[in-house]
């Protein structure tokens, strides 16, 4: 077979052209370094010039330069990490594999224990022993006595919790913020519902253990977890979490066709799910997060953050619930889908939201169209901006779901 002679002008043009793709992620890369380090958003705004040249920047590049500009933490484990939010101080700990490779992208099992249980006692448990070297291990503390998170798995107390460790897990360790799965045990599995169910984006999977889903969660806010598998547990005999509670939460996400698997353990009480160990493994191996989805379904049943995001809509302004003409409580919530450039929200209760947008989900460089309700509420074309997928970055320390594109819609209902 003859072999290819590559002319030498051709090879120097493709040379040239290789030179400058590398020289211009070089200089993205140096640009995303220079903004992040900036200490106010006075000088944020005044860089804005500087990030022009790199606003219609395909996602997929910009995730590869935000995972290069990363610093990557290591060291050994259990690390102590303490991060501050309007509801207090949450402590939790860090266990990272022996043999931790700072370079290596690991999955996270953020795994929740009861009340009275220390993040150190619950890395003593089944997932540390477990999981070996293959996961990062995380535990919140869940104090018992702070009156503030009495109700951690709660919506007032437990979102902004579980939000707060979210955003701090990509800066204690080099996780892959795709795979990351929750799960707990008793109070802690009850968490682990609330987890997935609000911050569904953030999540690869939920394993509740021998706990009871909280009441908030049913069952509107379940339709949240259209892309979160859930593997469910519950002994037959436990006489502390009732085995039907969890039996009807299993029952409605089948009836939603959504993903999951529920197993209960004949004659076993209110006890750790050994039996169903090696199961929950396999399972577990995997599992990714769906990013940037076409369909989104978002219950929101409270208000008690300003900023509220899934997925890429995000809800700042509305109403908790009503009561319905037929005396059924009505919840907050948007539904959403994509289809092409076309995108159809249909909301409820919910007067002010924001539609993040990216090069996955639409055409940027056409017109977009935002129906909601039935009412054409938005056509025209969506600059993006490389500061709006930094500034969502510097929120939430993940390089993979980024949107440098919003559109803001108002008025879109008055409370009576």
């Amino acid at each position: 077979m003859a072999s290819m002679r590559i002319p030498a002008a051709v090879l120097l043009v493709l040379l040239a052209a290789l030179g400058r793709a590398f020289a211009a992620d070089t200089e993205l890369e140096a640009a995303i370094r220079k903004y992040l380090a900036l200490p106010t958003a006075t000088d944020r705004d005044d860089m804005a010039p500087e990030l022009a040249p790199f606003d219609a920047t395909p996602v997929e590049e910009l995730t590869k330069a935000l995972q290069c500009v990363m610093p990557q933490p290591g060291g050994p484990g259990p690390l102590e990490r303490r991060v501050m939010t309007n509801k207090g101080e949450i402590r939790y700990v860090v266990e990272l594999p022996e043999g931790y490779d700072p370079a290596k992208a690991y999955p996270v099992f953020l795994f929740m224990m009861g009340p009275t249980t220390q993040p150190e006692d619950g890395l003593l448990t089944w997932p540390t022993k477990k999981l070996g070297e293959r996961y990062i291990v995380a535990a919140p503390a869940m104090p018992a006595d702070d009156q503030d998170f009495q109700g951690y798995p709660k919506y007032d107390t437990g979102d902004v919790a579980m939000e707060a460790i979210f955003n701090d897990l990509g800066r204690a360790a080099h996780i892959d913020p795709s795979r990351v799965i929750v799960g707990g045990f008793s109070m802690g599995g009850a968490f682990s519902w609330s987890a997935a169910a609000i911050q569904a984006d953030r999540v690869a999977a939920s394993i509740p253990m021998s706990c009871n889903p909280p009441n908030d969660v049913q069952p509107e806010c379940l339709r949240n977890l259209l892309h979160v598998p859930m593997f469910i547990t519950h002994g037959t005999l436990d006489q502390i979490t009732n085995v039907r509670l969890a039996r009807d939460a299993a029952d409605l996400l089948k009836q939603y066709g959504y993903p999951s698997e529920f197993r209960e353990i004949p004659g076993v009480g209110h006890v750790w799910p050994e039996v169903l160990e090696p199961e929950m493994m396999k399972w577990m191996e995997g599992k990714k997060r769906v990013l940037f989805p076409k369909e989104v379904v978002y219950h929101i049943l409270h208000w008690g953050r300003p900023k509220r995001r899934m997925y890429w809509v995000e809800a700042t302004k509305g109403k908790y619930s009503l009561d319905g003409p037929d005396g059924k409580k009505v919840f907050a919530g948007i539904v959403g889908k994509i289809d092409g450039n076309r995108i159809e929200l249909t909301t409820s209760l919910v007067e002010k939201l924001t539609v993040y947008l990216n090069s996955s989900l639409v055409d940027l460089s056409k017109e977009v169209v935002i129906v909601v309700n039935g009412e054409e509420r938005h056509r025209g074309i969506v600059k993006p901006s490389l500061r709006v997928a930094l500034e969502g970055f510097r929120e939430r320390w993940d390089p993979e779901d980024v949107y440098s594109a919003k559109v803001l819609l108002e008025g879109l209902w008055t409370p009576k």
